[in-house]
């Protein structure tokens, strides 16, 4: 009964704190990818049934000396402040590790007297990164997002999960963030154990000192990685107060060892082959000696020299027919397997050079390198490419391509039996660019009919004859659907509110009554003539900003000639009647050229 009531007041929470809602769906709206620190995937995730972690380590280290005598004179010695200070740290430190310009890390609300009462006690801290920067911008990002959190933090975090489309898990890890950071001082660490997160940083200042204590899920990260971490934190925290004007994405996390060991050692790879011989060729001969001999074995399966021959061959032959050879290079997304070592084999006998991409690594980063290396072929396992989305892939499609013209078909008739579709994945931010119309360049385009109602003289060639229209219900579905989203715009490519008065009035109560708070955009050419007071007060009220109202020309005889016949008269009154009641609705009038 207990459980119930929670869920019960959860689900009231959700209904009730609307502007919390709608400040989180904007907040955490687009594509972003969860945050973390590389793992080592040690074993399998083990988590407690009150969340957080069972198989938990810990590593401390502290922040003293002249470092933290610096982040007290920034922040005046609040506690609040310094928080904000290590967040920003940490951002930049996961924008390294995992090469993304959007970073999401988790933090609590700030210590409540009569804590057990709150329904949510996390909040998800949304940090934009670029390169022009500096330390002290994203500081001031960090204390932004910080400070709007938590004036917005009533709205439970399970319902919102849902919302965006990253349903959540009781018992599995957490789908908003996985590296969360706290202060004892200023927040309570057992806030941290309504959800499941694998590292988890709590500071605590002293007079002297500030005390880190990482806690980690010992199934995800070794001891060595997490110190490693926890230094890559601190050099980072020095450095940016060393040039707080300075561009924070520039600034060098690793040191003078590391780099060494980076450009250097890990690069002396010269060994000695015997002649001009090169590895196809020593395999090759391999295969003729022991051809039933195992030649490579991967988690219980093998294959024999013989084996591996035949099938990197016949891959290889497959590459050629694709173009691979001298000079071009193949993108490799695989997992560790039986089928890379073929793939990589396949691509030396084909005479190719091979670029392989860890499939863990962020898909916007993945089609970056992409973009920048042109391979002139991916391959990949059927499951991982299944997980991809289609954008940064398609570059990879047939290269033969021909022109194929259908017949016609007929028209669909009953709109309502369409599917709606998910448009959640498509790039948006990156299409953007191409799109011209104005009022439809940021926004969600809805389509309420087919057909043209007035059998008008420039119509009749691109639509079909009859008239159809989709139900208020049905409209209603998709603009809640992207709504829930964190959708807020939405263009309407037709006419809708006149030409069916019936369904656009139950449209715009749907709106209401759901108490949604849309913008609506009529960019199409309305027939204002034909709109009444009543129906123009509802669509305000639903949210309408833009109405373009079809005008065509002032000609009665042009009017005639394009069989729209608009009554002017009606269409005067009606404009006047918007620009006078609401000023702040932007009008405009649609006008044929060249007649």
């Amino acid at each position: 009964m207990e459980r119930q009531s929670i869920a019960s007041n959860i689900s009231l929470a959700a209904h009730q704190n609307v502007e919390e809602k709608e400040y989180w769906l904007r907040k955490l709206a687009g594509d972003w990818q969860l945050c973390t620190f590389p793992q080592d995937n040690i074993g399998p995730v083990e988590e407690d049934l009150a969340g957080g972690i069972q198989a938990a380590g810990e590593f401390h280290f502290d922040i003293d000396g002249a470092l933290l005598e610096k982040m007290k004179q920034t922040s005046k010695n609040s506690p609040h402040t310094i928080h904000m200070i290590l967040c920003a740290t940490l951002a930049l430190l996961l924008q390294k590790y995992a090469a993304a310009d959007d970073i999401v890390i988790g933090t609590t609300v700030y210590k409540q007297e009569k804590s057990d009462k709150l329904l949510n006690k996390l909040l998800p801290i949304r940090i934009p990164l670029n390169r022009s920067q500096s330390f002290k911008d994203v500081l001031l990002a960090t204390r932004v997002a910080i400070l709007d959190g938590n004036k917005h933090y009533r709205y439970p975090l399970e319902i919102l999960a849902a919302q965006l489309g990253r349903p959540y898990d009781p018992h599995g890890d957490f789908s908003l963030f996985d590296v969360t950071l706290v202060m004892d001082n200023i927040h309570d660490p057992d806030y941290l154990r309504q959800v499941c997160t694998n590292f988890n940083l709590v500071f605590s200042c002293r007079e002297h000192c500030l005390s880190g204590r990482i806690r980690y899920n010992e199934a995800r990260y070794r001891e060595e990685t997490v110190n490693r971490i926890a230094t890559h934190y601190t050099r980072l925290l020095e450095k940016a107060f060393q040039n707080v004007e300075g561009e924070a994405l520039e600034i060098e996390l690793l040191s003078a060892g590391e780099l060494r060991q980076l450009l250097t050692d890990f690069n002396d790879t010269a060994s000695d082959i015997p002649g001009d011989e090169s590895v196809v060729d020593l395999f090759l001969k391999q295969v003729a000696l022991t051809p039933d001999a195992p030649a490579v074995t991967f988690e219980g399966q093998s294959l024999t020299f013989g084996q591996l021959e035949t099938r990197s061959l016949r891959l290889a032959h497959v590459l050629e027919s694709k173009g691979i050879g001298p000079d071009r290079v193949t993108a490799l997304v695989m997992k560790p397997s039986l089928e890379m070592i073929v793939a990589i084999l396949g691509i030396w006998r084909a005479g190719g050079a091979y670029l392989p991409i860890d499939p863990n690594t962020p898909q916007k980063r993945i089609a970056e390198i992409l973009d920048d290396a042109q391979p002139g072929l991916l391959l990949t396992n059927r499951d991982i490419e299944s997980s991809f989305d289609h954008i940064p892939l398609r570059g990879f499609e047939a290269a033969d391509v021909t022109m194929l013209l259908t017949p016609s078909r007929p028209q669909v008739e009953e709109l309502d039996t369409l599917q709606i579709p998910d448009r959640s994945f498509i790039n948006y931010e990156k299409y953007r660019p191409y799109i011209g119309q104005a009022v439809a360049k940021n926004s969600m385009t809805v389509q309420f009919s087919r057909g043209c109602a007035f059998h008008c003289a420039y119509c009749f060639k691109i639509w079909a004859d009859r008239y159809v229209v989709r139900s208020a219900d049905s409209l209603f579905q998709e603009i809640k659907l992207y709504y829930d989203m964190g959708v807020l715009r939405f263009a309407f490519v037709d006419d809708l509110p006149n030409m069916n008065i019936k369904e656009s009035t139950r449209l715009f109560r749907l709106i209401i009554e759901h108490g949604m708070k849309p913008h609506l955009h009529f960019p199409n050419g309305i027939r204002g003539d034909i709109l009444t007071k009543e129906l123009i007060d509802l669509m305000v009220e639903a949210g309408t900003v833009t109405m373009d109202l079809a005008l065509e020309t002032t000609s009665p005889r042009l009017q005639k000639l394009v069989r729209k016949n608009l009554n002017l008269d009606r269409l005067y009154d009606n404009m006047s009647y918007i620009i006078e009641k609401y000023p702040h609705v932007i009008l405009e009038t649609q006008l044929l050229h060249g007649l």
